[in-house]
């Protein structure tokens, strides 16, 4: 007989209720996936350059590609420790890339040109501190390129809806990848 004690039934519900990418509007995933599709290729040391510029260009921004692996290569030279970055098609979200589109939504929410927003509260978090000023205006030049292709992030909104805050440790299950 095959019983299921309340640890199985807890732990079960516990993965329903993670966010999930599926939940997420259509231009967090694409941030997401390509992000994590980034990773993928830097871990395994092959070109994905070329299919991310593919699908930022159906979106009518290819150069997003040339921002995203900016950002990216400068962002693994100075993290002060390692972000949680699940594979690309893993559907759940682990808290760094929930943080990490926050940041990018953050940096959307403003005029950027009047109103810089202080991303480097958020950045804090995962970036060598001596190295902030080399990431943050990458972080913010993505965002901007993203809005140019009218792809605008909603930031926490989709966590909060679900019940789940966006440092939620609550819902944490570890992932697939790191990336330090």
């Amino acid at each position: 007989m095959n019983q299921i004690t309340r640890d199985d039934a807890s732990k079960r519900r516990a993965a329903r209720s993670y966010p999930r990418t599926d939940h997420l509007p259509f231009a967090e995933q694409l941030v997401l996936w390509s992000f994590r599709y980034w990773v993928l290729g830097w871990r395994h040391q092959i070109s994905v350059q070329g299919r991310l510029r593919e699908a930022y260009a159906r979106v009518h921004i290819p150069h997003a590609a040339t921002w995203l692996a900016t950002l990216m290569d400068t962002l693994s030279g100075s993290l002060s420790r390692s972000i949680e970055v699940y594979c690309a098609c893993d559907r759940r979200i682990s808290p760094d890339e929930r943080l990490i589109l926050d940041i990018f939504a953050g940096c959307q929410a403003v005029n950027m040109a009047t109103e810089p927003v202080d991303t480097l509260h958020a950045l804090r978090d995962f970036i060598d501190p001596e190295k902030l000023h080399l990431v943050e205006p990458l972080f913010r030049r993505f965002a901007e390129t993203l809005v140019e292709g009218r792809l605008r992030l909603s930031g926490t909104s989709h966590f909060t809806a679900a019940g789940l805050s966006a440092g939620s440790e609550a819902n944490y299950l570890p992932g697939t990848c790191t990336l330090h």
